[in-house]
């Protein structure tokens, strides 16, 4: 039986040109997004698209969510809604040579603001990675990953009128592990990390870090492994300061604990020691404990319960700010009704300090969504999430309602 929409792999190619055309793009976020939906949605559903395939060697996936958010500038007093329409299209590679795979995936993603124009942007986010194998004792890989996104309001006081700042990570990642006799693992690498800030927000500050990463890894018969690694890191800031620190040295040890306690549950365990120095700044310098710890249990093959719990340190500087401490307790449940829909929960505290400042703060998320996959290859969903922050700083508590509505298709 033949439907109405028949698509072959040139229309595939030419769609998907159009689709990354900016022209086209503005387009879409003219139209209504439920006249979108109306018109896309049946279109997907019984189209001859080719579908995707986990064993496919190349794989698309196109999408368009919409987000309706009650408090945008995440203010205590007058909030202002906002609509954000994002589309993007993502490609994927995947292909085994023997004992060598290669993976890379590329997202182009556009984000479109119904009032705040000044503020859209297109986002290129791409991870490649290499796992390679020399003998099957000696093995590894080689990683590369960009990130970037737009900096909201939660932290930074951003003019809305104005181009929103861009946040950049890039990481690029070596690793080697020799594996000489049984479970016991040599473990060497080196990584460079690069973070950049377009807005120069000084809590924020952008920084360039290359570490050693050196350790020592055991796998048990049962699956479960023991990790202790060593990083050393020396970095230096991007955005600078003549009134703060230029360069830092750091050093990381923690120890990793993945329990595979049943074919249902799962423990994975962490805990590490960081102490970094500033150049001529040794009031800035830090050290303290971080870990984290989270439960996988499911119960059920229609229920899966996930909570975890953290601590850990990261930068905050400012003239009188060093770092801030965030301790964090989540719980995650997921239930599938059929085959087809999913529901999901969540629930989540977080409390930061930052030192210097004096400052606390305590940030509270519930959310609820329910994903449909109608066919194979096309999947909606819907979620709602509400955020709250109360904070001993003034006019920094705040309250949010965001909703948020998803349709994506691969093929």
């Amino acid at each position: 039986m033949h439907t109405p929409f028949n698509f072959n792999l040139h229309d595939i190619i030419h769609l998907l040109k159009l689709f990354a055309r900016k022209e086209m793009l503005r387009f879409d976020f003219g139209l209504p997004f439920t006249f979108c939906i109306a018109v896309v949605g049946p279109l997907l559903m019984t189209s001859t698209l080719a579908l995707a395939d986990a064993q496919d060697t190349v794989n698309v996936m196109a999408g368009l969510s919409r987000t309706m958010d009650d408090n945008f500038l995440r203010k205590s007093v007058s909030p202002v809604s906002e609509v954000i329409t994002t589309s993007y299209a993502t490609l994927s590679v995947n292909k085994q040579y023997s004992m060598q795979r290669l993976n890379f995936e590329y997202t182009i993603r556009n984000n479109a603001y119904q009032n705040y124009s000044s503020l859209d942007a297109v986002n290129n986010n791409y991870k490649g990675l290499w796992v390679w194998s020399f003998t099957p004792r000696l093995t590894g890989s080689v990683s590369a990953i960009q990130s970037e996104s737009n900096m909201g309001f939660t932290d930074a006081t951003i003019d809305a009128a104005k181009k929103s700042p861009i946040l950049t990570n890039e990481i690029q990642n070596f690793l080697m592990d020799w594996a000489p006799q049984g479970g016991v693992h040599f473990l060497g690498g080196f990584t460079r990390t690069v973070s950049l800030n377009s807005g120069n927000f000084l809590p924020l500050r952008g920084n360039t870090t290359n570490a050693i990463d050196l350790g020592i890894k055991y796998e048990f018969p049962s699956g479960s492994e023991v990790i202790v690694m060593q990083h050393q890191r020396e970095g230096e800031f991007a955005n600078i300061n003549p009134n703060l620190p230029q360069t830092f040295s750091e050093n990381e040890t923690e120890a990793k604990f993945n329990w595979r306690v049943s074919a249902k549950s799962s423990v994975n365990m962490r805990v590490g020691f960081v102490a970094r120095e500033h150049d001529q700044y040794a009031s800035k310098n830090y050290e303290g404990w971080v870990g984290d710890a989270s439960l996988s249990w499911a119960p059920t093959s229609k229920l899966q319960l996930m909570a975890a719990a953290a601590t850990g340190l990261s930068v905050y500087q400012s003239l009188l700010a060093n770092y801030a401490r965030t301790n964090s307790l989540s719980f995650t449940p997921t239930y599938a009704c059929t085959n087809k829909i999913l529901v999901s929960g969540g629930a989540s505290i977080s409390e930061r300090v930052v030192e210097g400042l004096n400052e606390t703060e305590t940030i509270e998320n519930e959310s609820l969504g329910v994903d449909w996959m109608p066919r194979r290859y096309v999947s909606l969903g819907a979620k709602v999430q509400r955020m709250s922050r109360i904070s001993n700083a003034a006019n920094r508590d705040f309250t949010d309602l965001m909703t948020i509505l998803t349709a994506n298709v691969n093929f």
